[in-house]
């Protein structure tokens, strides 16, 4: 059974940027709630609150943990704690996608499982991603889109 979860400096950096914004639009947020305040600080707040928002929305939304093994695949995601199992036997057909980048090799994991439901994987956000494409490689070679 492998095990995929986000990595943790990926979430780390996330959490970071998220703080910065926050801060600098809550700055900004009580400059303009307390005048005299300059142009900025109404730009700061107009846009790094929303942006720092959306990021959290957006990192909770995507949250995903991925079992697979047993010729099963389970995705459980972080917001009402949904638990989805798929059978990889039922898999329409998994590629993986290179993108050559400044700071290496960007690789992205995508099954096509029942009903056209794509499942999407990358090195950089998760861990364990050799560790199933070995899997998947092993396993389903015939399902392998080129």
């Amino acid at each position: 059974m492998v095990v995929s979860k986000p990595k943790l400096n990926t979430l780390f950096s996330i959490s970071m940027f998220v703080v910065l914004a926050m801060t600098g639009g809550i700055w900004g947020l009580l400059k303009v709630v307390n005048p005299p305040y300059e142009w900025y600080h109404r730009i700061m707040a107009i846009l790094l609150l929303p942006i720092s928002f959306a990021m959290v929305v957006k990192t909770v939304l995507n949250w995903k943990t991925f079992e697979i093994g047993k010729e099963k695949l389970v995705v459980k995601t972080l917001l009402f704690s949904k638990k989805r199992k798929y059978s990889l036997n039922e898999m329409d057909h998994w590629e993986e996608t290179e993108v050559k980048t400044l700071n290496g090799l960007f690789k992205e994991l995508t099954m096509v499982l029942e009903k056209k439901k794509k499942v999407k994987l990358n090195n950089q956000e998760y861990s364990e991603y050799k560790r199933v494409f070995n899997y998947l490689s092993k396993k389903y070679p015939k399902k392998r889109k080129k």
